[in-house]
């Protein structure tokens, strides 16, 4: 009889044991799956899976780091996780012809703060603009990374009519329209508080040549 009731106990004592041996230092779990999902000339996009073992608590946070390789100062982004996602995706601004590193780690709440490890995501470089067009005039599409306005600003453009074409990743047009450039000067106020979060293309056509920027909505 002592035998089969101890047998019980040797079971939980065993699973309490498996838990917290996968679980990470104060039962919060780590990232996984990193990946790189786009990267542009001035932008990237990054995903990674929320959680990627069975832990005590259920991460409410996550933190991108990122830098040029070889910089000395990370820029650090938070990334608030809803209850019932299972991956984090999160874009942001970025300088052409630069190799980035990344990393992400976990924010659990349970009584003190407790972090996970920081785990390394895939080395990416962002593309080169090798475009004459920028060297002479100055695009600016201020602010980028963007939530409800933006405002797409050109100087020297050496063009009388502008057709400005806004589009997706996937190639759905948000915004196309022909602006009359007075002194070179082109200044275009957007409203994208109802489009989805990503990064988006602008554009620039002055009828024989097709020049993109880009921007992020978040």
């Amino acid at each position: 009889m002592r035998l089969k009731s101890f047998i019980p106990g040797l079971a939980v004592l065993f699973c309490i044991i498996s838990l917290n041996t996968n679980a990470q230092t104060g039962c919060c779990p780590s990232p996984d799956s990193l990946m790189v999902t786009s990267v542009t000339d001035s932008s990237f996009c990054v995903k990674w899976k929320i959680k990627d073992t069975i832990g005590c608590d259920t991460p409410k946070l996550g933190q991108l780091q990122y830098r040029a390789v070889g910089a000395a100062v990370w820029t650090r982004v938070n990334v608030t996780y809803s209850g019932s996602a299972t991956y984090a995706v999160k874009c942001d601004t970025a300088t052409s012809c630069t190799k980035y590193q990344w990393r992400v780690r976990n924010l659990c709440i349970h009584g003190d703060t407790t972090y996970t490890n920081w785990i390394t995501g895939q080395r990416f470089a962002t593309k080169c603009d090798t475009s004459i067009f920028r060297k002479n005039i100055n695009v600016k599409i201020i602010p980028n990374p963007a939530a409800d306005n933006i405002l797409l600003e050109g100087i020297n453009l050496s063009m009388s009519k502008a057709k400005v074409t806004i589009s997706s990743m996937s190639g759905n047009i948000r915004y196309q329209q022909l602006h009359l450039v007075t002194g070179e000067h082109l200044r275009l106020p957007i409203n994208i508080s109802n489009w989805e979060d990503g990064v988006y293309f602008v554009t620039i056509s002055d009828g024989k040549e097709n020049y993109r920027y880009s921007f992020i909505k978040q």
